[in-house]
């Protein structure tokens, strides 16, 4: 069984999408920058790895985010996010917000600093457990309820 990397993944991505819409090869520099945004892994990196895409590529990474349909979305939108998030800033779910606030959709923000990205972290002190417990309960019970 053929075993392929995920930066080959999104390099093939990458490479199928421009070479079908827009004729053209893509570099090993900018499959590694596609990888790289897609992944999150160098939030340090964000702005030379952006800068190192076609706008042809920048244009695909604005087609996968949830803002290019915005206005299409009928659900409401909980945003919960880690405040110390090292692999999607906190200002990406602050940017939804306002967005989904410019456009009078229902949504709820809360950051918790219990998360680490997608984990509720280990070793919490009691105080910081019960106020961002708490709150992230609540918004899980919340978007159950929706669900039921």
């Amino acid at each position: 069984m053929l075993k392929i990397s995920r930066l080959t993944d999104y390099g093939l991505l990458a490479t199928v999408y421009l070479a079908r819409h827009h004729g053209r090869v893509v570099s090993a520099r900018e499959i590694a920058a596609f990888y790289h945004l897609l992944e999150g892994d160098e939030p340090g990196n964000v702005d030379r790895n952006i800068a190192a895409l076609t706008p042809q590529m920048k244009a695909l990474l604005t087609q996968l985010s949830p803002m290019s349909v915005i206005d299409q979305i009928r659900a409401p939108i909980h945003l919960l996010h880690d405040r110390i998030d090292s692999a999607i800033p906190i200002t990406q779910a602050q940017e939804f917000a306002a967005a989904l606030a410019r456009i009078h959709h229902p949504y709820d923000f809360a950051s918790y600093g219990i998360i680490s990205h997608v984990e509720v972290r280990s070793n919490l002190g009691l105080t910081q457990l019960l106020g961002d417990g708490t709150k992230l309960f609540q918004a899980i019970d919340s978007i159950l309820l929706v669900g039921s």
